[in-house]
């Protein structure tokens, strides 16, 4: 698990730093470990050795044997992997979370609001959803499975030129699949300036021991702060059935602001 890092949760907004170079972005990388396949765990006695004429007789004898022994496990353990893989197929729909999925599978969305907090655009995985009309805040694609190294996905903003009532930025981690946020192995989110990668701002997404199951995360927000950017650290779980839209400009993190 990375090293997690920044200001805790309920404090006044932090200035975030970013490169004055280019773009001027940043990105929110969202990561977690797959569903591991179920191991094969079939005991199977090996040949004897060689070493007297007999053994070594004997081994001969045994060698059609052994080729189909480790024919038999190469065909069980690709047929378990494709077992495996058939089980970790989504439904077609996709309004909502899809509560059938046995892949770990997490969505990283963000909402846009103006400076009154009213819902301007949402940028995530879903279809028409992967980058805004101005083309500055984009979405790496939707993963699945958690494979990969580094971040699963990525949201990337580019403050030069960014729509000036752009003003609140939320960043949003939705289970997409049958497992709560406690179900998931190592799954992290940073926020991190986009040219030098540091992370001003990392968390893990394990709720608290005795949390009941819940299946979204509000990660943090980042707002306009004069000339320059601040964020705060949310650091909240919900529960499905989130509006999002009227739940987010509720969090006392905007009461503090």
């Amino acid at each position: 698990m990375p090293t997690l890092k920044g200001p805790r949760p309920g404090t006044p907004p932090v200035p975030f730093v970013i490169s004055k170079e280019g773009a001027q972005r940043y990105l929110v990388g969202l990561s977690w470990d797959p569903r591991e396949a179920p191991k094969l765990d079939v005991n199977v006695s090996k040949g004897p050795r060689k070493g007297s004429a007999s053994s070594g007789i004997l081994h001969a004898l045994m060698m059609p044997f052994e080729f189909l022994r480790v024919l038999f496990l190469t065909i069980i353990k690709q047929i378990t992997n494709d077992m495996h893989q058939a089980t970790l197929k989504k439904d077609d729909d996709a309004e909502g979370r899809d509560v059938n999925a046995n892949q770990y599978d997490l969505d990283l969305d963000c909402y846009i609001y103006d400076a009154d907090f009213n819902l301007k655009t949402i940028v995530g995985v879903e279809d028409g959803e992967l980058i805004d009309s101005s083309k500055r805040v984009y979405h790496s694609g939707d993963n699945q499975g958690g494979g990969g190294g580094g971040d699963d996905e990525k949201l990337f903003v580019e403050t030069r030129g960014l729509p000036a009532d752009y003003h609140h930025i939320y960043f949003v981690v939705k289970s997409d699949c049958k497992f709560s946020m406690a179900e998931f192995k190592n799954a992290s989110i940073r926020l991190a300036d986009s040219k030098t990668e540091v992370a001003t701002l990392q968390n893990s997404l394990a709720p608290p021991e005795g949390m009941p199951k819940m299946f979204n995360y509000v990660f943090c927000r980042v707002s306009r702060d004069g000339e320059g950017w601040s964020f705060e650290n949310i650091d909240e779980f919900t529960d499905d059935g989130v509006k999002w839209e009227e739940y987010l400009p509720t969090l006392p993190a905007i009461k503090a602001a």
